[in-house]
Parts: structure tokens; sequence; C-alpha cells
């Protein structure tokens, strides 16, 4: 194998596929980055049999080949080298990295257990649809924190994908709240995809977050009962889906409130902090609402540590409330919503709260009061 490419490029690509190699799988070659010249084309790729990702990248002239190597230790390298040009060679089971000041040799790795990517695979009649990357990677962000990071349950470890008629719809729980983000879609023959769920696992949504954060324009997806598969230009990444059921919630969504309340987001982050200090062991704060005194106030109390108030300036109407809730489910919240306001809407004490934007219908977070 041999191929020259620019250092910015490889350090990016090998960045982004690292983090999704396996470090404690039985087979060696999965802790490792893969590095493939397929006419003239390079390619970065990794795999822990969860999430595989295939990143490619501008190069020049080359002779096809494959190599296995430590993505660590590249990346270790590539860090400390400048903006350059770079040339990739393999002689002798190693990797020759060459600069015009610089050269290295890594050790490398057999690769004949790397297993078969899904582009290499012969199928792909699975449907289609086509999304723009930032909405994609808002709308798991939207939603992944409200998902348990434990394996026990698997839908509740998730991020259910409902294929819609019209859109794309995200949810996520854990029990204790819930998140649900809906996007726009295209492409698919959507007679035959309504109704189609997918499960994708908490650790991989959070994976095609990073990979996909800094990408603009569309992104491809090919759904199957068994994987998804997300590309675009020179980005191609599977992930593996769960089995199971999601847990029906649409019963559970408040068709009305007895207490609502408009504010800046910002301005309740600001405050649901300074209660925060003052919050329990359960992360446990108080939000008291008396529309009628246009009063809205976040406190906590703690006996070992005292306790705290913060007024904050909202619109109110309805019924008095005094309601407690998770200071860090309010905050998981409140931090991937936009600033500017937010609505919050309430039946008492001691059922759901319900957060929305006032700028986005297409989100909605449910989260359980505390026991007083």
């Amino acid at each position: 194998m041999r191929v020259d490419c620019e250092k910015r490029y490889l350090q990016k690509a090998v960045s982004l596929v690292e983090r999704s190699t396996g470090k404690k799988l039985a087979l060696p070659v999965l802790g490792k980055v893969l590095l493939e010249v397929k006419n003239k084309n390079l390619f970065i790729k990794g795999t822990n049999l969860e999430i595989a990702v295939e990143v490619g990248i501008p190069s020049k002239g080359g002779q096809d080949g494959v190599v296995a190597v430590s993505g660590l230790t590249l990346e270790a390298h590539l860090a400390g080298l400048p903006e350059t040009n770079i040339s990739l060679e393999t002689t002798n089971e190693s990797l020759i990295l060459k600069t015009p000041n610089s050269s290295a040799l890594i050790v490398t790795e057999t690769t004949d257990d790397f297993p078969l990517f899904s582009r290499d695979k012969k199928n792909n009649n699975n449907p289609i649809f086509i999304v723009g990357a930032p909405d994609l990677v808002y709308a798991l962000r939207s939603v992944v924190y409200a998902s348990s990071p434990s394996d026990i349950k698997p839908e509740l470890s998730s991020v259910s994908i409902v294929f819609s008629e019209d859109e794309l719809i995200f949810a996520a729980t854990d029990t204790f709240r819930l998140a649900e983000k809906r996007i726009k879609y295209s492409g698919a023959d959507k007679n035959k995809t309504a109704g189609s769920l997918a499960l994708i696992p908490h650790k991989n949504a959070l994976e095609i977050v990073r990979i996909f954060e800094n990408q603009d324009g569309l992104v491809d997806m090919f759904y199957s009962p068994d994987e998804i598969i997300l590309k675009n230009d020179s980005i191609f990444v599977t992930t593996r889906l769960l089995g199971g059921t999601f847990p029906s919630y649409q019963n559970i969504i408040p068709k009305s409130t007895s207490t609502q309340t408009i504010v800046s987001r910002d301005d309740l982050i600001s405050a649901v902090k300074l209660a925060t200090v003052f919050s329990d062991k359960f992360n446990q704060i108080s939000l008291r609402i008396i529309p009628e005194d246009h009063l809205f106030e976040v406190g906590g109390r703690a006996k070992d540590r005292g306790e705290g108030t913060a007024r904050v300036e909202a619109t109110t109407e309805g019924l008095p409330i005094d309601i407690r809730l998770n200071a860090k489910y309010l905050i998981d919240c409140l931090n991937v919503l936009k600033s500017g306001d937010i609505t919050l809407g309430f039946n008492g004490g001691e059922r759901a709260a319900v957060i929305r934007h006032s700028g986005d219908r297409s989100f909605f977070y449910l989260i359980m009061p505390l026991n007083k």
C-alpha cells in the first residue's frame, strides 16, 4: 500500500474513527484502525461490532492495499506534526509515514479477521431517507440524554426512531423523563416505510452526534430491521439496532395544563444553577409559581448546606403550584434547547411537567416530579 495525503485530513479522519474501535474485544484487529487504498482513494475504517465508521479523504497517487494500525499511536504521531503532506507506505509488516522533515514506523496488525463493512456487502435495496446533517444531529442531541445508559432494558437504553409518513420521530425515555423531537425527511417511499421502528443504542447515538456534528449538507439514511446506514460524501456509518418495543407514551402526553409559564431559557438555566448549589442528594429543587402575584421562584434546600432561591421574570397563568423536580433532568433538557422563550406546563405537583420551546413546536420534554 502506498498513498500521499494532507496531514489535516488524515488526522481528522483518524480522530473520528478511532473512538469507534473495540478496545477490549477478543479480536485484536478490532482495536485498530484500518487504512485502505482502493482505486487511488484513501479510506480510514474502524468498528467495535456495535457501530462501524468509514471516512474517505482526498489523496494522491497510490497503490491499492490495506493495513491495520493502532489508532491511538497514529493519532498521537499526527498531533505532533505541522501542517504538511504525508507519504504512507507499507513494508515488512510496518506502516512508514514520511514528511519532508520526519519519518515514523508503526507496527501493523493482520487484517484477515477485520469484519466486512455494509458498504462492501452486495445488498441495499433498503429504503432511503434524506435529512439535513444539522437536523439529524440536533434531533439526536434533543433526546439522547433522556435514555438510560444502563443496558438492562434495551428499549430504555436507546433512541427510538419512528418513520412516519411525513416525519422522523426521535424519542428516548428512562421512565423518569421523556423527550421527543420530529424532523422532516425526503426520498423514501412513505407508504412502505410508515410506522417502521428503529432502536439505536444510547452509545451509538452519542457517536453519531460526534461524527456528524460539524458536517453540513445532506445525510442519506438506509433502514433495515437490523441496522441503519448513514452516509454523506465522505463519511459512512453503520449502527446496529436493538430488538424490543419502545414504550408507548402517547397517552401520557398532557392535552392541556392547569398552570403555564413562559420564561427565558437562559434566565431559567441561571436560576436552576443557583438553586442546585443547595439541592439535596437527589438533585431536588422546587419550582413555585403564583400567577396572581406574577411569581416564578426556583429554590433549593439541603440540611447540610443551607437553602437559596432565585426569582425569574416570567409570564404565568393558571393555578398556583409548588413542584419538586430533579435539577439535572431539567438542565439536561435546557442545555440542548436554543436560546429564546420556553413554555412550562403543569397539572399540579404530582403529575409530569411538560417543557416546549416557544419557537419549536416539534419538540417536547416530560419530567416526572419528585416526592416532597
